[in-house]
């Protein structure tokens, strides 16, 4: 005799189409989750469990230098950013430094001593959010807001002329930097920017055109991989607004922001603009060789030069 009461109460199994459909979006969950961390971790390196940065070496540094001057900055959310003011304050040149995702304030305090003493000049310098001594998690539109503080904080805080200004990105910074420009020669500066004199210049070091890019270089085995990205960063977008002189310069064995990328912001360029392309030579080794160093460097002196005014 079957017993149809116990035959009721036995739960009814799912459907195993349904099971396939359940275990394939929680795969596409996890994985775009996985994703977004990755994307993180790669932009922002701070942000990775394990991160090398250290929030005490900028302010260590400082104590046992007599160029460097620390600095704090609050920016309009609340957040404390740490930086530095390194070289002589009556330099005729001054330069808003804004560094790579792997850089850090006070880390080659000697290296930034020895482009003060190269170029003339006085170097501002801060960290990201969540780098180093600053607070905060850092994030594309973050970065582009702190920056418009730290360019309108040269100017109030330390009288810095916006004729002796160059502004100067190095990869990631790079997009930084050529965002603050392009707002800078606008006619409709966004806050906190004074409204005024442009900056004399702009200089990049190995700026990628854009994180789609990034995402096709990077990750090319995936089908769209620009689906998985999270930041802009479009720097190629930006370029053609860019009407002030600009020094740029490019290895042609970078791996990591590869010179083709290069090549296409500096073709659309509108302004006067100087392109330096060095043969091989990757994203991190420009300075390493001295017959290299003083030929950059060199350059360098004559396109500020003539495009600084004392």
């Amino acid at each position: 005799m079957i017993d149809t009461d116990a035959k009721a109460a036995e739960p009814a199994k799912m459907p195993r189409q349904l099971r396939v459909m359940m275990f394939i979006t929680l795969f596409a969950f996890t994985f775009l989750v996985a994703i977004r961390f990755l994307n993180d971790f790669n932009l922002y390196p701070v942000l990775a469990p394990f991160s090398a940065h250290d929030p005490a070496v900028a302010p260590d540094n400082a104590k046992s230098r007599d160029d460097v001057t620390e600095l704090r900055l609050e920016t309009a959310d609340g957040v404390n950013l740490y930086g530095w003011r390194q070289g002589p304050e009556d330099a005729k040149v001054k330069v808003i430094y804004f560094q790579g995702n792997y850089e850090q304030v006070g880390r080659s305090p000697k290296f930034m001593a020895d482009r003060c003493e190269e170029l003339g000049a006085e170097i501002l310098h801060f960290d990201y959010r969540g780098y180093g001594a600053s607070e905060g998690r850092p994030s594309e539109q973050s970065l582009y807001a702190d920056a418009r503080e730290i360019y309108a904080y040269a100017l109030k805080e330390l009288a810095w002329q916006p004729e002796q200004i160059v502004i100067w990105g190095r990869s990631l910074g790079g997009a930084v930097a050529i965002r603050l420009a392009s707002e800078l020669v606008s006619d409709d500066r966004p806050e906190p920017l004074p409204r005024g004199e442009r900056p004399c210049c702009l200089v990049i070091d190995s700026p990628f055109s854009n994180i789609k890019d990034m995402a096709g270089h990077r990750l090319g085995f995936l089908v769209v991989p620009h689906w998985v990205t999270f930041e802009g960063y479009d720097n190629l977008a930006i370029a053609p607004r860019l009407e002030l002189p600009v020094f740029h310069f490019h290895g042609d064995q970078d791996n990591i922001a590869p010179v083709e990328m290069g090549r296409r912001i500096h073709a659309a360029l509108p302004g006067p603009s100087e392109w330096l392309e060095l043969e091989g030579v990757g994203h991190n080794d420009f300075w390493r060789s001295k017959e290299r160093r003083e030929m950059i460097y060199g350059r360098l002196r004559e396109f500020l030069a003539a495009n600084t005014k004392s």
